[in-house]
């Protein structure tokens, strides 16, 4: 009988520390994933954890306390940069007749915002455009329970993602995505 209390002590020790290995695992696989994002900028994005958040991040944390998330109810937040450029020529209908200009007139023009770069530029009828738009997205998973009797809520947690650009303030305000 001593020796099966042995044995299963032990097997759950084992158990135990395969777990633990697996957890220190996947953390550094995230670590380096947002090592990896942070230096080389390959994903633009990176995944905190609300620890996390609250030390290294001010801002996060600060915009999450602006929204009116509990810190304790953020399951998974996320900042990303993004960067989209687009060009156009736009070049407009020709006569029949064709007339040759030998005269040059370029004209440019250069619109710089927060949220987008515009550039056109003019030469006699033709004129190309050169739009790039940059925002930061920050998000948050986030649960909440539905039901509240002063300070105790009880219910089905109900899961909601809020995006907060820097351009447009709230993108997707309290959407519902999961109910438990």
């Amino acid at each position: 009988m001593r020796n099966y209390i042995i044995i299963a002590v032990l097997s759950l020790l084992f158990i135990g520390s395969l777990y633990m290995l697996k957890k220190e695992y996947d953390e550094k696989i995230r670590f380096k994933d947002n090592y990896d994002t942070v230096v080389n900028d390959a994903n633009n994005a990176e995944i905190l954890h609300t620890n996390e958040i609250k030390a290294f991040h001010k801002e996060i944390d600060s915009l999450r306390d602006a929204s009116g998330i509990r810190e304790k109810t953020v399951n998974v937040a996320f900042q990303t940069k993004y960067n989209y450029k687009d060009s156009t020529l736009l070049i407009p209908v020709i006569d029949t007749i064709h007339i040759k200009d030998t005269i040059k007139i370029v004209k440019n023009y250069h619109i710089s915002k927060p949220c987008y770069d515009l550039s056109l530029q003019s030469i006699n009828d033709t004129i190309t455009e050169n739009l790039q738009l940059h925002d930061k997205l920050t998000g948050f998973l986030y649960w909440e329970r539905p039901h509240k009797f002063l300070f105790i809520r009880w219910g089905a947690k109900k899961y909601y993602l809020k995006i907060l650009s820097e351009c447009n303030g709230i993108i997707i305000p309290d959407k519902l995505i999961i109910t438990e």
